[in-house]
């Protein structure tokens, strides 16, 4: 929702909720947190658009949207 760039583990429910927003990683492996890292940090267009994307994705995690739902 802060147009935030995100590394996410690819578990449990981030991939879920990121969405297309994230860069993800193996949270058990070293060098897939340093690659994710080294990608997100190189890659200044992706970086921008997948921030934007992010924001998009938060709309949808409002209490109003939740209390609609419900």
């Amino acid at each position: 929702a802060q147009g935030c760039p995100v590394a996410l583990a690819d578990s449990s429910a981030l991939p879920e909720i990121g969405g297309a927003a994230g860069w993800y990683f193996d949270p058990e492996s070293i060098e897939a947190i340093a690659a994710t890292l080294r990608d997100l940090l190189d890659r200044h267009e992706e970086r921008h658009r997948r921030a934007e994307l992010g924001r998009t994705i938060a709309d949808g995690f409002r209490w109003q949207a939740a209390n609609d739902r419900l």
